[in-house]
């Protein structure tokens, strides 16, 4: 596992724990239904305000490792299709050669 996928194991963690804990609390708090609405909306506003700036790097991180697995694929991809284009000339040549040398 590497040290960024760590970080944003730690980071989804935390996020799941926070929210875990608001939605005990709120469940939990002798309220009236109208005031728990209001008090569910209160916590995710906040919540979505402090993990916004964590959620956006573990996005960017995310994207990244995308486009670098994509890359290598491609890359592979093209590996393997160039393998079986000269595999194919190859076999080509070969039979070429057979037929000029009866």
């Amino acid at each position: 596992m590497t040290k960024d996928s760590k970080g944003a194991n730690f980071a989804i963690g935390i996020l799941m724990g926070v929210i875990g804990g608001v939605v005990a609390g709120v469940l939990l708090a002798p309220k009236e239904g109208k005031k728990t609405m209001e008090d569910i909306k209160t916590a995710v506003d906040d919540l979505k305000e402090k993990m916004s700036p964590e959620l956006e790097k573990t996005k960017a991180k995310a994207l990244d490792l995308i486009e670098t697995v994509k890359c290598k694929l491609e890359s592979e991809l093209n590996k393997i299709s160039e393998n079986k284009k000269a595999k194919k000339l190859a076999e080509a040549k070969n039979k070429e050669h057979d037929i000029y040398c009866l």
